[in-house]
């Protein structure tokens, strides 16, 4: 079964298991890249490690700006990120939702 099938199944543990290993520079999109970054995220979310979802997040991002905020995954990612997250990472998932248009600064 591949990553994607996994995470679309909620088995983000085996998502991540699998996508870890993969080395980014081997994917010749950097869009797709973006998108296993986002899956990553979305895995550590799910396990509830909130520090390693915004670091993937922040990947996927800093990798390919221009679907990172257009992907349904990485966009629920974020919000969840927002509304899960406390104190200095709140801040940081705030401005990452901000910078990536997912929601306007206040």
């Amino acid at each position: 079964m591949s990553r994607t099938v996994l995470a679309g199944l909620r088995r983000y543990g085996e998502a991540v298991r699998r996508a870890e290993p993969i080395k980014p520079e081997d994917i010749p999109s950097r869009e797709r890249q973006g998108r296993l970054f986002g899956e990553i995220a979305a895995g550590h979310l799910q396990r509830r490690d909130l520090e390693q979802a915004h670091h993937f997040l922040v990947r996927a991002w800093t990798t390919s700006p221009e679907a990172t905020p257009f992907s349904p995954l990485t966009r629920g990612v974020t919000v969840e990120l927002v509304r899960r997250s406390t104190g200095t990472l709140k801040a940081k998932a705030v401005k990452l939702a901000e910078d990536m248009g997912v929601f306007p600064a206040a």
